[in-house]
């Protein structure tokens, strides 16, 4: 199983999309049993082996506590946020959205300074504990990946080995 919390722009809902073995639950991400819910509906109900959740500035302290409390079990989790000069780009992203452009998607752009630096403490000693914790603890992996210009989700999950298994790819099997 793998999480992923990936930046508001980089591809959650298109993955969700192409591939069978993704889910990109849209729910308010801000409740730890909603979380473990969600991620257990997911799996059982929808077959994903892969589940998407949103990151965005109001969410780091429900994934700083997932982790501390290890509602996330068994999983690598895998981080995903824009580079800080990616803003424009993520501006343009934004706009290209069916679902339309609107002040929360320009609040998104101003919040990737923040996001970046949240994710530059990553490694800093308090969260390097939180994660060596669930490391050891949980049998998962944590992994960030700072998006570059023009990088997108699935760029970052092919470069790290994640197997994505494009939906018309599924064969269907004759009753027996």
């Amino acid at each position: 199983m793998t999480i992923v919390i990936a930046y508001p722009g980089t591809g959650k809902s298109t993955l969700a999309e192409k591939y069978s073995n993704v889910a990109d639950p849209d729910f308010p991400f801000n409740n730890i049993n909603i979380v473990k819910h969600k991620i257990g509906e997911a799996v059982n109900l929808h077959g994903a082996d892969i589940v998407m959740f949103p990151f965005t500035k109001p969410n780091i302290p429900i994934i700083r506590e997932a982790l501390e409390t290890r509602a996330i079990l068994k999983a690598d989790v895998i981080i995903v946020y824009p580079s800080e000069d990616c803003a424009d780009d993520y501006e343009r992203r934004y706009k290209g959205r069916d679902k339309g452009y609107d002040a929360a998607n320009v609040k998104y752009k101003d919040e990737i300074p923040d996001i970046v630096s949240e994710m530059e403490q990553f490694d800093a000693e308090e969260i390097f504990k939180i994660r060596q914790y669930y490391e050891n603890t949980n049998g998962g992996t944590i992994t960030k990946v700072e998006l570059k210009l023009n990088q997108n989700l699935s760029d970052a999950l092919v470069g790290l080995g994640v197997k994505l298994v494009p939906k018309d790819k599924i064969v269907e099997l004759p009753e027996a």
